[in-house]
């Protein structure tokens, strides 16, 4: 039997080596915490900063999530965010009538979830692996995510559902591109057309 001190330098060692993707994961439980609990009357502007700090952390270089427990955390962030974002408009204005049971779909959701589940699946059997692009088109996207986010969480007048939806398109066509033409997981640079990709 493993002695409490061997245990505990163990579970050191396992956050250190995966500090990025508990960093992901306290910033999720903190958006979550801030939106439901109305934190000092300016909640949604303490959630705006936690997405903004968050999508500058996601796109610096060194972020790149490099193990699948990493992607995970990147993926379960942004995803997570939605629906908390989603559900507190609900709580907030009483949208909890058969009428808009279903209105989170005009966001549109549904479309993307279906596209990027897609991409999921064909990547993870290829390579038996979650992966995060590292291209221009996946940082754009990213941005456009937050930018939709923000604009839903402040009530703004303008949405970019639109670029939400056809960047979507776009990117997961660039993944596949990617899956079909590369036999080893990479870490991605630039573009699909960037032969200056480094292998695993």
């Amino acid at each position: 039997m493993n002695h409490p001190k061997i245990l505990i330098a163990k579970f050191m060692l396992h956050i250190q080596a995966n500090i990025k993707a508990y960093i992901r994961f306290v910033a999720m439980l903190l958006f979550v915490t801030t939106l439901f609990s109305k934190l000092w009357g300016v909640y949604d502007l303490i959630a705006f900063s936690i997405l903004f700090v968050m999508l500058i952390f996601d796109l610096l270089q060194r972020n790149y999530p490099k193990t699948p427990f990493e992607a995970f955390s990147y993926y379960i962030f942004w995803i997570v965010a939605f629906f908390s974002i989603i559900i507190s408009i609900y709580v907030q204005f009483n949208y909890f009538e058969f009428e808009h049971d279903f209105a989170f779909f005009h966001f549109p959701i549904k479309e993307v979830f279906v596209i990027k589940l897609i991409v999921f699946i064909v990547s993870f059997i290829k390579y038996k692996s979650i992966i995060v692009t590292n291209t221009i088109l996946s940082k754009l996207w990213l941005v456009v995510i937050f930018l939709h986010f923000t604009s839903i969480l402040l009530n703004s007048t303008y949405g970019f559902e639109t670029w939400f939806y056809n960047l979507a398109i776009i990117s997961a066509m660039e993944t596949l591109v990617i899956i079909f033409t590369e036999n080893k997981l990479l870490i991605y640079k630039l573009t699909v057309i960037d032969f200056l990709w480094k292998k695993k």
